[in-house]
């Protein structure tokens, strides 16, 4: 299982100008100022990955947890076979 943790992003100024499709459009690239952002001292943003033996595709999990105590406060669930899926 690998498990990343991020702060939230504020975009202050040229949001996305440095994710593609627009940065590639753009022969210096782009420029981006931004705030990372704690909330109560925690890195908001969670993401985790796990294989599962005998499954094929990827089975897209969301959910949304209380900061404090982490309750799942909701949660989706989405199949994904090809990339026309996403």
């Amino acid at each position: 299982t690998a498990i990343a943790t991020a702060p939230a992003r504020i975009d202050l100024a040229g949001g996305w100008s440095d994710a593609p499709p627009i940065s590639f459009e753009n022969e210096n690239g782009g420029a981006v100022a931004c705030l990372a952002v704690l909330l109560d001292g925690k890195r908001p943003l969670r993401a985790q990955c796990r294989v599962v033996r005998g499954m094929s595709g990827i089975r897209l999990c969301t959910e949304s947890r209380s900061l404090s105590d982490e309750t799942l406060l909701c949660s989706s669930e989405t199949a994904i076979q090809t990339l026309a899926d996403l």
